[in-house]
């Protein structure tokens, strides 16, 4: 049997298209709580207002109203707000535990892929596919716009120190806990019903896409950046038939970009170096451009280092 055939195969169980959209539906709200729960910690004023306008918008304008909401806070926050919402992605993670568990009656650790699924080898090769991924947009934006210009020094050091541990911990809860989600509980529901692949990649990948629209008018080139990287994902998984790889790609690239440089002060505070300057509409262009080629790079016969990764 295929890697991805073990992958799927707890989820053929119990695999009605109304389980996984009631199961889709309970993870979202188990995350939109624990997000609240989680700004609530902080005990001041402007949190509070935070949880109750999120509450009347998701009322009166529905759920991505709200993830908007939190995207601006997130981008004009300090870093410990930022800390609570990426912490509030533990609602991800308890969701998809309570749907998997009570709703299709199978273990949480079969998300993650079949019984003797090596973790940490996975999770290595996904770090290191991102650092393939990085060299490869260093290049095409080197060979495009020139080198950077325009970097600032960021966090001063002595208060990285006090923020990096917990900041990678807490990034790996939100980047893990997406994965947890889109490339492995709906993916694999998902991939448990039909076997195109129009279905069980592309569809979770818009979705995952869609998650990341920023409400500018440039979003719609973080939908397609993040789109891309869906799919690509999905083919790694697909080869691998283990979800760790793509943990280890996507906690690599969120803490990169949380906490080592960052083209945003406010996106990424914790950041050593910034780039305030930089044109994002050119960099999200590029690294459209730089998935795409990774993408095809994962379908060729240099995938196979992620084959049967168990």
């Amino acid at each position: 049997m295929a890697p991805f055939a073990f992958y799927i195969a707890r989820a053929r169980r119990r695999r009605g298209i109304w389980r996984s959209l009631l199961g889709l539906t309970l993870i979202s709200i188990t995350y939109l709580i624990t997000t609240f729960a989680a700004l609530l910690l902080l005990e001041t004023d402007e949190l509070s207002s935070v949880h109750f306008e999120s509450v009347d918008m998701f009322i009166q304008d529905g759920l991505g109203a709200v993830f908007w909401e939190l995207e601006d806070r997130f981008r004009n926050s300090d870093n410990a707000l930022i800390a609570m919402i990426l912490l509030g992605f533990s609602g991800t993670w308890l969701g998809t535990w309570i749907v998997v568990r009570r709703l299709h009656r199978r273990s949480f650790a079969s998300v993650f892929g079949p019984p003797g699924t090596r973790s940490l080898s996975g999770f290595m090769t996904g770090a290191a596919f991102w650092a393939l991924m990085f060299v490869t947009f260093s290049a095409i934006h080197t060979a495009v716009l020139g080198l950077p210009e325009g970097g600032q020094p960021g966090t001063r050091p002595e208060v990285w120190i006090l923020w990096i541990a917990p900041m990678v911990v807490l990034t790996f809860v939100q980047a893990a806990g997406e994965e947890i989600v889109f490339r492995g509980y709906l993916m694999q529901q998902l991939a448990a019903r039909s076997s195109s692949w129009l279905i069980w990649a592309l569809l979770p990948s818009i979705l995952f896409g869609l998650g990341h629209h920023d409400g500018t008018e440039i979003g719609h080139l973080y939908v397609f950046a993040a789109m891309l990287t869906g799919l690509m994902l999905s083919v790694v998984v697909w080869r691998a038939g283990s979800l760790w790889p793509a943990i280890g790609w996507h906690v690599s690239n969120n803490i990169y970009a949380l906490c080592i440089v960052s083209s945003d002060p406010d996106f990424g505070p914790v950041a050593l170096w910034y780039y305030p300057d930089v044109d994002l509409a050119e960099l999200l262009k590029i690294d459209c451009v730089a998935s795409t080629i990774l993408l095809l790079a994962v379908l060729s016969p240099a995938g196979r280092i992620f084959d049967a990764r168990r």
